[in-house]
């Protein structure tokens, strides 16, 4: 998941199932942009993980975007 802010911008991702939980995965963690505005992540998806649309919900500096992710089907 990439994502596009201000330089330097303090940024959350959070990462939810098909079940609906909030995945605890590695990778997941607050990152800050870069000199370029850029911050990007990256995290496995156990293959227990249901197939369904899940969703990844990125924040940066009281800006807030959610987007749908398919997964396995």
């Amino acid at each position: 998941m990439t994502a596009k802010a201000p330089a330097n911008t303090p940024c959350t991702i959070a990462y939810f199932t098909p079940a609906g939980t909030r995945s605890t995965a590695q990778g997941l963690q607050p990152r800050s942009t870069d000199a370029d505005g850029v911050v990007s992540w990256s995290w496995v998806i156990g293959s227990s993980t249901r197939p369904g649309t899940g969703k990844v919900t990125v924040a940066c500096g009281g800006a807030e975007a959610t987007s749908p992710i398919e997964i396995g089907r």
